[in-house]
């Protein structure tokens, strides 16, 4: 079983784990990194990042390749972000003002008080 151990969960923080792999492949890595003079450390974490950013520009072109055959989808796709950003500038519209009605709301009660107070 794993242990499990604590990161602090900065996304920079450069933390070790352990890998498994077969023979075969981890003298590949070794040849690679010697060829290319750096660590097997260094390769691995350079080929993970590549898989990484080839899957991003896997879906990228996916999403171009849609847009570009159904602009009508695309179209409506950001007229529904459109209205998503709208219904939250009118919440946080709505919310500011109800703490500014709040606001002067306390304050009447308070000079109410004050008055009656004296």
């Amino acid at each position: 079983m794993a242990r499990k151990r604590r990161h602090s969960g900065a996304l920079n923080e450069v933390v070790q784990i352990g890998v498994r792999l077969e023979e075969e492949l981890r003298r590949r890595l070794e040849r690679v990194a010697s060829q290319r003079g750096q660590s097997m450390n260094a390769e691995i974490v350079e080929r993970l990042r590549r898989s990484f950013q080839s899957d991003e520009d896997k879906t990228t072109l996916i999403a171009r390749a849609i847009i570009d055959t159904y602009p009508d989808i695309a179209d409506r796709i950001e007229e529904i972000f459109a209205e998503y950003r709208r219904d939250d500038y009118l919440v946080d519209l709505g919310q500011e003002m109800a703490d500014e009605e709040r606001i002067e709301r306390e304050m009447a009660e308070r000079a109410e008080r004050e008055r009656n107070d004296k």
